[in-house]
């Protein structure tokens, strides 16, 4: 009998309520799907353990996260992917200021 160790398959990016940028692992094994965040792991449910839109679906749902994109796990260090993280760094500190301005609007 062997054992198959689990494979990382890629990751997701997205952006957190909190205006942080998240990276979770994509990690498969056998016939199961398990997401590693930064609150440790989540085994994907069945009804999304189908693809990669099922994968981000499920990390939506569990980090609370927009804006996500998939990346294979060769293409991490890309430059190109080294780009679309830094954008949605961007778009996340703009996003953090806009809602600390609207916050403090409010409390005037």
């Amino acid at each position: 009998m062997s054992i198959k160790a689990e494979e990382l398959l890629g990751y997701i990016c997205g952006i957190n309520k909190k205006y942080d940028v998240m990276v979770i692992g994509i990690f498969v094994k056998n016939n199961s799907v398990q997401l590693l965040g930064p609150n440790g792991s989540h085994m994907v449910h069945s009804t999304n353990n189908i693809d990669m839109n099922g994968f981000k679906r499920e990390a939506a749902i569990v980090w609370d996260l927009t804006d996500m994109f998939d990346v294979p796990r060769d293409k991490i260090n890309s430059e190109e992917v080294i780009e679309k993280i830094a954008q949605l760094k961007q778009r996340a500190a703009d996003r953090k200021a806009a809602a600390e301005e609207k916050a403090a609007h409010k409390h005037k």
